[in-house]
């Protein structure tokens, strides 16, 4: 009876599918609960992982996220996807920069942003409205004139009451002076009320569109009140965080009492004019109570909305903010849970947000949502607001959580090359942590990358952590590059397999120095040359089809190795092999002088290298030297004859001792013993003939150099013309 047994690897396509084989049936396990994640998010995870990190505090790092987050709702947004869970993300980093630090005008512009209708919502004919010869008679006109003061969107709302039937008319010339007079007092009234809108130094700027990294308000004079004391950018005094001074008045740093002395004096005048503006226009009544800090009969629909209100015109501090928040939400009947928890977030409770962000997307297994809550946890432990050894493992826990996100998520997306550079390329920064190291390496090991552009990438990434001597990451990068290798092998992509054994190589050398030859990439180099450098002198004689095709096969296998080593080959015995390989083969084409050298190279050179040679191989290059003499392709001198005779000698005394097991056969051996007896005396013959003709060259310098011209007519003519031409020669 036999046990069945379970076979399980991973899936190197999708690294986060594990593949159990079981029974004849293969079964995928998942590592990660990806959702998937569309082209938008992709884009603002590459964005949020850049390859080098940038400086920034905390503050400014969440608002880079935030920025980040913000532009992919909006590109999400044409395409009708879902977004309640992004946005909701959005808003607890919005809150979480005001946990960082407190601010009356980043509290105000959190509110608009995230807790208030849009102005679609608020009216869907607004465009038409405002095309209208008489506004005002539309139903909402000041409905939402209110509205958009109750929000203090100051820009907006004077856009809107400009439009007033009775501002244009007061603007167009009239012949009737009682009519004018009167017209001129209205136009009078519009324009202390534009002065009062555009000039109001209310926290977070007077458009709802304002956003302090993007965009500064137009600097604007006032028409009619030159005595208020107001400028359009004393907005500013409300500032915490980077202000941009338009005057010498605008403090660089923030302070709470100058912020409220300008509106006290922007309110004080308010009041003053108040009853004035509303004699002229009735329907400002609200409208101006409301500016002059008199809230109590603002039309809010919610708590965020109330707690709005009271930031611009009642109290603009941000003193038990809190209290006054959670005192709101308990007066209105639609409060729901997520507020509580944003409350808690308001009230400084950095876990909560923590928790929200988890709750609502990284729970889920989706990649940006996961990617966000790391990041903001780092922040938050960097930034000490929250602190422990608990603390710390749980931002460990989350970075891990969220590298799996990335790739479950992107392998479902067909981008499962990029989904494991982005999960590897947010571990690196926190690198120092043995359990990054550790994760990083458990990623390496069980990917398989698709094209070697990914692996460069890859190695470029990790390179950094193996010099730091991590045989862990050594270990695994190998693993990754190994798995390229192969598959570039069996499709003949032999530059690309070279180059992947090679890197490995140098990072073993990193590593492993003097003991390079332990690592895996430099083993499997050695072999590839090793099999390579036999194929080639195995079949340098081969005459089939099939046969040359195969020693072409490794002459391109050659070439690779030689050009991707380059001025490093000197350090790896076996490529020096295959290259003297190469071009002892070479030599049987090119008819030149280097088979001479590259058979020393690879019978004598050997020994000199500590690595004996094959002794297989031998019996090949004999073969090439034997039809090299016979061919009378090279002129062999006699080291070198006499080197091949040794090895002769050795391999015949082998192969008799092994008789059962023959390399050559009998008639083999006696013509290569016949050809290398030929080939001594053809060196012999060489070389007396070469040290005859030295001799007599010598002894014509000689000769030359004794005879006085002077003298020459002493010797006979044939001796005087020779000299002659060597001299002539000369």
């Amino acid at each position: 009876m036999t046990t069945p047994t379970t076979t399980m690897a991973w899936d190197p396509t999708r690294p986060s599918a594990l593949q159990m084989l079981q029974n004849g049936q293969v079964h995928t396990l998942h590592a990660g609960t990806g959702t998937g994640c569309h082209s938008h998010e992709l884009t603002a995870l590459i964005q949020l992982i850049p390859i080098d990190s940038i400086k920034m505090n905390a503050t400014q790092t969440l608002q880079h996220y935030r920025a980040v987050l913000s532009q992919c709702i909006d590109d999400a947004a044409e395409d009708t996807l879902d977004l309640d869970l992004l946005k909701l993300n959005l808003a607890v980093l919005h809150l979480s920069e005001i946990v960082l630090q407190p601010g009356t005008a980043e509290t105000v512009r959190y509110l608009r942003q995230h807790h208030l209708p849009s102005l679609p919502d608020l009216m869907p004919e607004y465009d038409d409205m405002l095309q209208a010869a008489q506004p005002e008679q539309w139903e909402g006109y000041w409905s939402l004139l209110l509205k958009f003061v109750m929000h203090g969107c100051l820009e907006e709302a004077w856009r809107l009451l400009s439009k007033h039937s009775l501002y244009v008319a007061a603007t167009t010339n009239t012949k009737d002076r009682e009519y004018a007079r009167t017209m001129r007092e209205i136009e009078h009234s519009f324009l202390v009320m534009r002065d009062l809108l555009l000039l109001a130094p209310i926290p977070g700027g007077r458009t709802h569109f304002y956003d302090q990294e993007a965009e500064q308000i137009d600097e604007i004079e006032a028409v009619v009140l030159e005595d208020l004391d107001v400028h359009s950018h004393d907005y500013q005094f409300w500032e915490t965080t980077n202000p941009t001074s338009h005057g010498a008045d605008v403090p660089f740093t923030f302070h709470a009492e100058a912020a409220s002395r300008k509106h006290k004096r922007w309110q004080n005048y308010v009041q003053q004019v108040r009853l004035s503006l509303v004699r002229h226009i009735p329907e400002l009544a609200p409208l101006l109570a409301i500016l002059s800090g008199d809230i109590r009969e603002a039309p809010c629909d919610s708590w965020q909305e109330a707690l709005l209100v009271e930031l611009l015109y009642r109290q603009p501090h941000l003193q038990n903010v809190s209290r006054r928040a959670r005192a709101l939400a308990q007066s209105f009947d639609n409060t729901k849970e997520v507020d509580q928890a944003l409350l808690q977030v308001m009230e400084g409770n950095a876990g909560e947000a923590l928790h929200l962000l988890y709750v609502y997307g990284a729970g889920t297994g989706a990649a940006l949502p996961a990617v966000l809550l790391a990041l903001l946890c780092n922040v938050f432990v960097d930034a000490g607001i929250l602190e422990g050894e608990s603390m710390a493992e749980r931002k460990i826990d989350f970075l891990c959580d969220a590298s799996d996100a990335i790739r479950s998520s992107l392998a479902q997306t067909e981008h499962c090359d990029l989904g494991v550079q982005l999960s590897v390329r947010l571990l690196l920064p926190f690198s120092e942590e043995e359990r990054i190291r550790t994760w990083v390496a458990e990623i390496l090991e069980h990917y398989a990358p698709t094209t070697e552009r990914y692996a460069r990438a890859m190695v470029s990434l990790v390179r950094p952590l193996v010099e730091r001597q991590s045989l862990q990451l050594l270990d695994a990068t190998s693993t990754m590059l190994l798995s390229l290798y192969r598959p570039c092998m069996e499709r003949l992509d032999f530059a690309t397999a070279v180059w992947v054994l090679w890197e490995g190589v140098e990072l073993e050398l990193l590593v492993l120095k003097e003991n390079r030859a332990l690592g895996a990439c430099s083993r499997t180099l050695a072999l590839l040359c090793i099999d390579t450098a036999e194929t080639i002198l195995r079949l340098a004689l081969a005459v089939s089809e099939t046969e040359v095709t195969r020693l072409a096969d490794a002459k391109v296998v050659g070439e690779a190795v030689v050009e991707a080593l380059g001025p490093h080959i000197q350090d790896i015995p076996e490529a020096l092999w295959l290259m003297h390989s190469m071009e002892l083969v070479a030599s049987l084409d090119q008819n030149d002088e280097k088979m001479n050298d590259s058979i020393l190279q690879l019978l004598k050179g050997d020994s000199e290298s500590g690595v004996v040679l094959l002794r297989t191989w031998h019996w090949h290059v004999l073969r090439i030297a034997q039809h090299a003499i016979d061919a009378d392709i090279a002129k062999l001198d006699t080291k070198c004859i006499r080197v091949l005779m040794e090895r002769f000698i050795q391999l015949s005394e082998y192969a008799e001792l092994h008789s059962s097991n023959r390399i050559m056969d009998p008639t083999t051996i006696a013509s290569i013993e016949t050809a290398l007896a030929q080939g001594l005396a053809k060196a012999f013959m060489f070389e007396n003939a070469r040290k005859a003709k030295k001799q007599q060259q010598d002894d014509n310098d000689d000769s030359r150099s004794n005879i006085n011209t002077s003298n020459m007519h002493h010797y006979s003519l044939d001796m005087q013309q020779r000299l002659v031409e060597e001299l002539l020669d000369s």
